[in-house]
């Protein structure tokens, strides 16, 4: 695709995201947790928006983690409230399956995969979560 061809289909990409932040904004404000809404539904949005521009032999890469955990259906439909470590934990099950259907139905590209970075930061869902201290960003 040529290069002006790519930006004008980067920005109308764009402009349908600006209109999906509000989606977004709203399935936040509906009880829905917010870690399951930017951890999962927006790198999905996002990715699926910019599908046009991404050459075939591109590469989609997601940034999952080893804290996974079962989904419950109830807390994503807002008939159950999650704490923050569950509702992480299930954000990223979530990404990564998507990550994976995504290239099922994509065999011809572009790669879709979910990767875990393999470290944890300091941050107060590490220090509660996982009872460490993580590590701090500089020393990663």
């Amino acid at each position: 695709m040529p290069q002006h061809e790519t930006q004008r289909s980067l920005a109308a990409s764009l402009l349908q995201l600006q209109h999906y932040e509000r989606l977004i904004r709203e399935l936040a404000a509906q009880n829905r947790f917010a870690r399951f809404v930017v951890n999962t539904y927006a790198p999905a949005l996002l990715s699926t928006l910019l599908l046009p521009i991404i050459p075939n032999d591109g590469r989609l890469v997601h940034l999952s983690s080893a804290a996974q955990a079962h989904v419950d259906v109830d807390a994503i439909e807002g008939k159950r409230r999650l704490n923050d470590m569950k509702a992480y934990a299930q954000s990223e099950l979530a990404l990564t399956m998507w990550s994976q259907d995504f290239a099922v139905h994509h065999p011809d590209g572009p790669m879709s995969v979910a990767v875990n970075p393999g470290d944890l930061l300091a941050t107060k869902m590490v220090r509660e979560g996982f009872g460490t201290a993580g590590n701090d960003l500089q020393r990663c």
